[in-house]
């Protein structure tokens, strides 16, 4: 399955792709896009055709996501609000269910990475996974072949 990405009056869109494109579905209730701002956007589907797709609002002082259960996408959820400069999104979902979503936060040479963690149900709080002190951009997402471990790594 592959997705495809619209921006139409500034808010987030999506269409999925299995065989046919779907019509578009909003994902975002707010404008996400400025001229200023690169929009950083990532999406997980899992073999099960359950995602998640993630991305940061038009200030990148929020990260939402939004789940997707095999036919919907749910109304977009802020899991970390009050950033300063939330950019380079990442999620990841596995066949169990829960996902890992990961983003870079600061500006320039302050910047650290942190995550949060979907366990099916809820989303945890925001952890910071870089050394403080250490600009840290970049973070990407894996899990084990089993799922049961997550990792990410960034620069």
């Amino acid at each position: 399955m592959f997705t495809k990405l619209y921006i139409i009056s500034h808010l987030l869109l999506i269409a999925l792709w299995s065989g046919d494109w779907s019509s578009p579905q909003a994902l975002s209730t707010e404008a996400i896009f400025t001229s200023e701002l690169q929009l950083t956007f990532d999406t997980s589907i899992n073999s099960l055709g359950k995602g998640f797709s993630i991305w940061s609002n038009s200030d990148a002082t929020s990260t939402f996501v939004s789940k997707y259960n095999g036919t919907l996408w749910s109304d977009e959820e802020a899991i970390a609000t009050g950033q300063v400069v939330a950019v380079a999104t990442s999620i990841e979902l596995n066949d169990r269910g829960n996902a890992i979503a990961c983003w870079q936060r600061g500006n320039f040479s302050a910047r650290e990475v942190v995550a949060a963690s979907y366990d099916g149900l809820i989303w945890s709080g925001i952890t910071t996974l870089s050394e403080g002190g250490v600009d840290s951009f970049d973070p990407a997402i894996a899990f084990s072949s089993t799922g049961a471990d997550g990792l990410v790594v960034w620069e």
